[in-house]
């Protein structure tokens, strides 16, 4: 039976950055894991926000201004069918104190997020 995940991400490509200055919003979107594995990857249904999971990129960067302070985030870019490019830190705070925090596993390594 497939299992819900729910985490924050920015909408973002890491490998096709908007211009310096755009403002990114923290998104929460679910992931699907269609066949219970652990792992969200491509070519098995997985899907996040409704979308297929096409690609997975582990331990990409992103360098950010959040409060008054420049932050470089590491995390894993999923790329979906149809939709943009997300992006989830797994190596830093949560970007939003409120946002869920989930552990969640992709692409044949497990990735867990911080504790709160």
């Amino acid at each position: 039976m497939p299992t819900t995940y729910t985490d924050q991400f920015f909408v973002i490509d890491p490998a096709n950055p908007p211009p310096s200055g755009t403002s990114l919003t923290v998104q929460n979107y679910d992931f699907v894991d269609s066949d219970d594995n652990g792992f969200i990857q491509p070519g098995v249904g997985d899907t996040a926000n409704g979308a297929e999971v096409t690609s997975v990129w582990i331990d990409d960067t992103i360098t950010v201004t959040m409060g008054g302070s420049t932050v470089t985030i590491t995390g894993v870019t999923f790329y979906l069918d149809g939709q943009p490019a997300i992006f989830t830190p797994s190596k830093a705070p949560p970007m939003s104190p409120t946002a869920p925090r989930c552990r969640w596993a992709n692409w044949g390594r497990p990735v867990s997020p911080p504790a709160q």
